[in-house]
């Protein structure tokens, strides 16, 4: 549910429920931000958890414990400038997940194999010209996160009790700029 405010503030909450193979399911709160100031700047903020509830996925090697894809933690951070008749409007954006499940059984030896908890900051600047003419500059990645997965080597049910991770592979996504030039009609 989101409400509009007089303020030129939304806040909103929602639960749903999700139900995934085996009888895994997971239950989902959202809650969320947003404050428009001066009707120049403006701050966005969300936060989402997901908690599973009792069940398991039947994999014929262990048991993650997770649908795939789905990370408990996750969050939004969003600043904004931008005015009418300005020229000048900036962005950055800063997204957080906590570690997710790739997969619950990996072709090479059958073991779930999960993402590591990471954050990217992305940004833009736009320079408008005339009503006709617009450039920019968009920047992804900027601090130049590495990806690391993680290979799931015991379950709960194991003799050990707990889940145990070690690093599978690493890569990067590189910073990329793109400089931009817009016609508008």
């Amino acid at each position: 549910m989101i409400e509009q405010r007089e303020d030129h503030r939304e806040v909103g909450t929602s639960v749903e429920l999700f139900a995934g193979g085996g009888g895994l399911a997971m239950a989902l709160h959202e809650a969320g931000f947003r404050h428009l100031l001066l009707n120049e700047y403006a701050k966005r903020f969300n936060l989402q958890t997901f908690f599973p509830t009792p069940g398991g996925v039947n994999v014929p090697t262990l048991n993650p414990g997770s649908l795939e894809g789905l990370s408990k933690y996750s969050f939004n951070v969003v600043g904004l400038y931008e005015k009418p008749n300005f020229p000048l409007s900036f962005r950055l954006a800063y997204n957080w997940r906590s570690r997710y499940l790739i997969t619950a059984s990996d072709c090479c030896v059958g073991l779930p194999v999960w993402n590591a908890a990471a954050g990217y900051l992305d940004g833009s600047i736009r320079y408008s010209i005339n009503k006709h003419f617009e450039l920019s500059l968009e920047a992804s990645n900027i601090l130049n996160t590495q990806t690391v997965t993680l290979q799931q080597l015991t379950d709960n049910t194991s003799p050990e009790g707990k889940i145990i991770l070690v690093r599978n592979s690493s890569f990067r996504q590189d910073r990329r700029y793109t400089l931009g030039f817009r016609f508008k009609m």
